[in-house]
């Protein structure tokens, strides 16, 4: 309940966001597995800030998954909220790696004007055994468009995103799942990392 509490009290106290990142669609979640995560993150490029983010993710079915969430943080990219949905074409399964596409919508203060981002990711990820716990790393490659509600213009972006997912690897700790993620510009975005803590809900 403590737990609960508190990721709900960031959710509420939050006004602003940084990035979202890819979130956790790519751990092989149960279906109807419903959890809520605390993620720190950080922007390195120019106008850059640190700060937290909370996000709820939910498994629909076997190749569906929602998720969506807002922050807060320093900078000037400072007012981002996102929704995302993950579709599975290819589950991880023997030799064979995951494979989905996820699109996104999130809306955003970038340097005092607002803008809308719409992209659509390939990933891909396969499970591995890290010293005798389970790892999942990704890779995706998000693409999409800039849309300035100010100046009405557009702009096309692209960045690469690499992570891992997976258990806390410590006893009494494993139904927590932990992830770390890189984020690098490729064009017109920004480069950043992001590292979370996830709660189950059932």
């Amino acid at each position: 309940m403590v737990r609960t509490t508190l990721i709900l009290g960031l959710l509420l106290l939050s006004t602003k966001a940084l990035a979202s990142g890819m979130g956790w669609s790519m751990y092989p979640l149960l279906t109807d597995k419903k959890m809520l995560s605390a993620e720190v993150v950080g922007d390195f490029s120019a106008g850059g800030g640190i700060g937290f983010q909370a996000r709820y993710t939910q498994r629909l079915n076997s190749q569906s998954t929602i998720d969506g969430g807002i922050g807060y943080t320093s900078g000037e990219r400072a007012g981002k909220i996102f929704l995302g949905y993950d579709y599975e074409f290819f589950p991880d399964y023997a030799k064979q790696p995951r494979i989905s596409l996820k699109g996104q919508y999130s809306n955003g203060k970038e340097f005092n004007e607002r803008v809308n981002r719409i992209h659509a990711a390939p990933m891909v990820s396969k499970g591995f055994n890290f010293w005798g716990h389970e790892g999942f790393p990704y890779l995706a490659i998000p693409m999409g468009v800039n849309l300035n509600s100010a100046s009405k213009t557009y702009g096309w972006y692209s960045q690469v995103n690499v992570g891992i997912t997976g258990k806390v690897p410590w006893m009494k700790y494993e139904h927590l799942l932990t992830q770390l993620e890189g984020q690098i510009n490729l064009t017109n975005s920004y480069s950043g990392v992001y590292m979370g803590l996830s709660f189950p809900l059932n």
